[in-house]
């Protein structure tokens, strides 16, 4: 299991190298493996999970997360050779296209980690997972994120960048409490939070 990223990133290597253009449709085929329906399909269900939780004064929290992909551009970077040449700007697109790929390795981490009764969801066009954990307040939401990071990086050369979000804290609406995770994930990826510890907090 822990070698499936490199026999991804070695995989389209030798597409590019050989201009097969199967990417996306790779990533697509990920993305229905793993079982995780889209976010906008899931809106109906998270609304309900969250009139849930308001009408019983329940904790609930949503996660957002993506993959931390510094790390990951320095290691592409060197197998594709990245640099000034004329073919600079299709590397860097497949670049982005392979993180996108695995990042779809965390559908099945989400999967083991996460109970049934939390809802698991991927934006393709923000290339994340939003989620939502019933029954959780701040604090227990960042445990789970350490776990799967921790999941992650085994299985993989790099770390998550993860967004916290509580209700009603952080706000009163899907969308607020969304918007809200996004922007902690966004604070972690521009190096606001430690890159050791997802969301730059440990737990007394």
């Amino acid at each position: 299991m822990c070698f499936i990223p490199f026999l991804f990133i070695s995989s389209l290597v030798w597409r590019w190298r050989n201009g097969d253009a199967t990417i996306l449709r790779a990533a697509s085929l990920v993305s229905r493996t793993a079982g995780i329906p889209p976010f906008r399909h899931s809106l109906p269900e998270l609304a309900r999970e969250l009139a849930r939780a308001r009408r019983y004064q329940r904790p609930l929290s949503v996660l957002v997360l993506g993959l931390g992909s510094d790390q990951l551009s320095e290691h592409l970077s060197g197998l594709l050779g990245v640099g000034g040449d004329g073919e600079g700007a299709a590397r860097l697109q497949l670049m982005a296209q392979t993180t996108q790929l695995v990042s779809l390795v965390l559908g099945p981490i989400l999967r083991e980690v996460l109970r049934e009764s939390d809802i698991v969801t991927y934006g393709a066009v923000e290339d994340e997972y939003v989620i939502m954990l019933a029954e959780s307040d701040e604090s227990q939401a960042r445990r789970a994120v350490r776990r799967i990071d921790e999941l992650f990086h085994k299985r993989t050369f790099a770390h998550l960048r993860a967004g916290v979000a509580e209700f009603p804290a952080d706000g009163l609406t899907l969308q607020d409490l969304v918007a809200s995770a996004r922007i902690s994930s966004r604070r972690e990826a521009a190096g606001e939070c430690s890159r050791e510890s997802p969301l730059g907090r440990e737990e007394s």
